[in-house]
């Protein structure tokens, strides 16, 4: 470990610490009597990797991500988003990469339903992302992505908040590789717990439903591979097999100071519950997928 803390996450994260900071200062909000027309975001996030076959830490993988939010009504929003990422690793093999990764264009229609009126808050998405670095469309399979999601809030008490996240991807692929997803349905459940001057805390569960194109070997195993000199092909009897239909629900736990209305900083560790792929026991896999990380939330204006 090359440093204390590691920097971390997922295109999901921008949008968990956004609404956390509108969580905690929803008064205060709802006070403003008109909204900005333009809002610049940026995330620094990076996060442990482990080397998927021994489990142990062999790197760390680092975003920088920029976001455009357009305010066009009260309940009207346009995101534009740039992620980039950078991969360190000890691999001698794979080396350090510092590469562009994928653009965003999502449109929000907020206040749907709201707390005061229907005692739930629903608000809905519509996303559309294309992934800039061919050399990740090839390694992925696919080049772009839509994502329709739905977002619910309910405030329990003045400290307590709940949310749950709807979606799904529709993939736009350019294999017919058998691993290739088509599509992936996800649930995020979240409960967040305000306990202390400037201090949140957020227990979120991601339930992940991926549809690949079929049955085959799970390439990300493909160095479990052998050649064989007799049939000179390559054997794969010992790579996994990936099914059509997998399921994976992952565990967050994250606690964030705000330094300010325009800054915040969470600290995080993320393991997984369960993977239908795989045959470990709970204890196992939730040693061996650990990772602990850190994001940084700036807003400009």
């Amino acid at each position: 470990m090359k440093s204390l803390i590691f920097f971390i996450l997922m295109a999901n994260v921008t949008n968990l610490l956004a609404d956390s900071a509108l969580t905690t200062s929803e008064t205060r909000t709802s006070r403003r009597s008109k909204p900005k027309n333009f809002t610049l975001e940026f995330l620094l996030t990076a996060e442990q990797t482990k080397n998927i076959v021994t489990k142990k830490h062999d790197g760390s993988y680092s975003k920088i991500d920029a976001s455009l939010l357009h305010t066009l009504s009260p309940n009207d929003q346009l995101r534009y988003f740039f992620a980039s990422r950078y991969i360190e690793t000890k691999s001698e093999e794979m080396g350090n990469e510092l590469e562009p990764f994928f653009a965003e264009f999502m449109y929000r229609r907020k206040n749907l339903l709201t707390e005061s009126q229907n005692n739930i808050y629903l608000e809905s998405e519509l996303k559309a992302y294309h992934i800039v670095n061919h050399e990740i469309r090839d390694d992925y399979g696919f080049n772009a992505a839509f994502i329709p999601q739905l977002i619910l809030k309910k405030r329990i008490t003045p400290r307590i908040g709940a949310k749950i996240k709807l979606r799904r991807h529709f993939f736009q692929t350019n294999t017919q590789n058998d691993y290739t997803l088509n599509f992936e349905d996800r649930i995020y459940l979240s409960a967040s717990y305000y306990f202390a001057h400037k201090m949140l805390s957020i227990t979120q569960l991601k339930y992940q439903h991926k549809i690949r194109k079929g049955n085959g070997p799970d390439y990300r195993f493909m160095e479990l591979a052998q050649y064989n000199p007799f049939t000179r092909s390559l054997d794969l009897s010992a790579v996994p097999e990936a099914k059509k239909h997998q399921e994976i629900v992952t565990l967050h736990q994250g606690f964030l100071y705000f330094f300010d209305r325009q800054s915040m900083l969470e600290v995080y560790a993320e393991t997984k519950l369960s993977n239908s792929y795989d045959k470990r026991d709970i204890e196992t896999i939730t040693d061996d997928e650990l990772v602990f990380g850190t994001a940084l939330y700036l807003t400009a204006f």
